[in-house]
């Protein structure tokens, strides 16, 4: 039987190592990695399958639509989660998957709160 949070762990450790290594090269405080956005058909309010953004997706399997990955040198990822205060959006619960604990989780009801927290890094590449 496959462990994959043993998988995982070892995945993101190595992630985490080679980001703060060239964070620490270029005398940067953090990397941000955005998911994407969801497209919409012109004129109608049905978007296109979404597929997160491929560096989004290295580091994290949830397919979150306008969330960020903050990679901060000596703390764990932080992953701010956009989950929209509205009944058109329906968002299963996290419960706990393999990858979680990975991560500082928090959720967003907005996307201008998520700039804000990407905006708290000074020195980042994006």
């Amino acid at each position: 039987m496959t462990n994959w949070n043993a998988l995982f762990d070892a995945h993101i450790a190595r992630c985490r190592a080679t980001a703060e290594e060239t964070l620490s090269r270029l005398g940067l405080e953090g990397l941000a990695i955005g998911a994407g956005s969801l497209g919409y058909y012109h004129e109608d309010d049905n978007g296109y399958v979404f597929r997160p953004s491929h560096h989004y997706a290295w580091w994290c399997p949830h397919p979150g639509e306008e969330s960020v990955i903050h990679v901060r040198i000596g703390r764990k990822p932080k992953l701010d989660l956009y989950a929209p205060s509205d009944y058109w959006y329906e968002h299963a619960d996290l419960a706990n998957p393999f990858w979680a604990g990975e991560f500082e989780i928090e959720m967003h009801g907005d996307t201008e709160s998520i700039s804000k927290a990407v905006d708290q890094l000074a020195r980042a590449a994006w």
